[in-house]
């Protein structure tokens, strides 16, 4: 059912940033931050990703990189078995400096009334 929600919201962001709503912008920034944090644990794992992910994470004492096209979720609580892992959806990131820099510029060419 989250992943039908964020799925939905992704969507629906998407038709709005098209359609030039204002809220298209502010929904989008939510969804692409909810797509950031990459925690694997064994308390607590949350990933979660629609579209792209391009994770920059430390296991242990490695950099690891992992990509994927595509979606996918992931979300636990106590799974004794998990690595400890910690990292962040790059391009979620560039996303969000993408909509940000679109947000500033939206404001900028917009007259003042």
């Amino acid at each position: 059912m989250f992943s039908l929600l964020v799925y939905a919201l992704s969507i629906l962001a998407g038709v709005l940033l098209w359609s030039d709503r204002q809220y298209g912008i502010g929904m989008s920034l939510f969804i692409q931050g909810i797509q950031i944090p990459y925690l694997v644990s064994p308390i607590l794992t949350y990933l979660v990703y629609a579209g792209m992910k391009l994770a920059v994470l430390v296991s242990g004492l490695r950099l690891e990189f992992e990509y994927h096209l595509g979606s996918g979720w992931y979300i636990s609580v106590l799974e004794e078995d998990a690595r400890w892992a910690f990292g962040v959806n790059v391009f979620a990131i560039l996303m969000i400096v993408a909509l940000v820099r679109a947000k500033a510029k939206i404001c900028h060419d917009t007259p003042a009334t």
